[in-house]
């Protein structure tokens, strides 16, 4: 009868332990390489070897999945949510004020500022010049 392989044998041996740290209790059992190393005996690096990490990993973000948000997490999430919409909003407003200035004589985009006006000194009020204000550019 052949001897079975070690890496079989510790396959089987950490799929069980993740089995039963997702059933019975997902949050007192870490689930990273090093703490599965320890409770299995055996070093990171075998279970690097053998491909277990990913394994390991895939369990993690499962549990990470179904667990609910709670606390600073959720306030998190909220916050990335809200920024989400304001940065849309904020875009859309852009477009729509693109939109408006593309239609504006004083506006030249390929300097992406206002075009000063001057009137020329050949115009009655030749001592007058009128220039519009530049356009803030948030990139700068």
């Amino acid at each position: 009868m052949a001897r079975p392989s070690s890496e079989a044998a510790l396959t089987k041996a950490v799929r069980q332990y993740l089995h039963d740290a997702e059933a019975r209790f997902p949050e007192a059992v870490p689930l990273d390489v090093k703490s599965v190393a320890a409770a299995m005996n055996v070093s990171r690096t075998t279970l690097y070897e053998y491909e277990l990490d990913e394994e390991i990993k895939t369990v993690r973000n499962r549990l990470a999945a179904r667990k609910p948000l709670t606390g600073a997490a959720l306030e998190r999430a909220r916050q990335q949510q809200e920024n989400r919409e304001l940065r849309a909003e904020l875009e859309r407003i852009q477009a729509q004020n693109r939109c408006l200035l593309r239609d504006s004589p004083w506006w030249n985009p390929t300097q992406s500022r206002w075009i000063s006006i001057q009137r020329n000194s050949s115009s009655r009020f030749s001592h007058h010049r009128v220039t519009y204000p530049m356009r803030v550019d948030a990139r700068r």
